[in-house]
């Protein structure tokens, strides 16, 4: 009986979603330090932030894909702001932000992002990593209202955000029985000024 167990609780410890971590001092954050200024002006220019001028005051290197090279994730705890950015090419680029109203979720290589508008609608984009790279983009759109006889109701909206309409696509990625994680809940944070330090 112990032994069906254990063999239940490996199969089950390997098929929950993964992240590696970067130690400090790695190569991810000399290169992330490097371009810091890149990642600052990246930060400043989103229209997503609660406040796109305060900097992040923490940051974690993982590697979501599992290709190698870590993704750089920043967040500012003082108002809930945070952003993921991956380097596919030695280019940085921003995968995602989250504010206080919305949170990014990771479950193998696929990355979520979102939360309540306060409208009665909850809005999530998905992202698909692959060589550090956004290999694909989802959204889903979820309308809460009541009908004639006062009775809740949800209409259920996806697409593939690069190509069009692709429903089936987006439902698959947004499938419910994916355990999604919470990133930052699962991730080994560094003070952000020591990131800046490292270039």
């Amino acid at each position: 009986m112990n032994k069906i167990m254990v063999i239940c609780l490996l199969l089950y410890a390997t098929f929950l979603p993964s992240i590696s971590y970067g130690a400090k001092g790695d190569a991810a954050q000399k290169f992330y330090g490097k371009n810091i200024a890149t990642v600052e002006k990246i930060w400043g220019k989103s229209n997503i932030l609660s406040d796109n001028t305060s900097l992040p005051t923490k940051y974690a290197l993982i590697d979501i894909d599992g290709d190698g090279r870590q993704e750089l994730y920043l967040r500012n705890e003082n108002n809930g702001d945070g952003g993921l950015f991956c380097s596919g090419g030695d280019k940085i680029r921003s995968i995602t932000f989250e504010m206080y109203k919305s949170v990014i979720y990771f479950y193998g290589n696929k990355i979520e992002c979102g939360g309540g508008m306060g409208t009665g609608v909850i809005c999530y984009d998905g992202y698909e990593l692959k060589n550090s790279k956004v290999k694909e983009k989802f959204s889903l759109d979820r309308e809460f209202s009541f009908n004639a006889q006062g009775q809740p109701t949800v209409k259920e909206f996806y697409n593939k955000k690069e190509n069009g309409a692709h429903e089936f696509e987006a439902k698959k990625f947004f499938a419910k029985n994916i355990d999604w994680q919470i990133l930052k809940d699962k991730v080994k944070w560094y003070d952000y000024n020591g990131l800046k330090l490292s270039n």
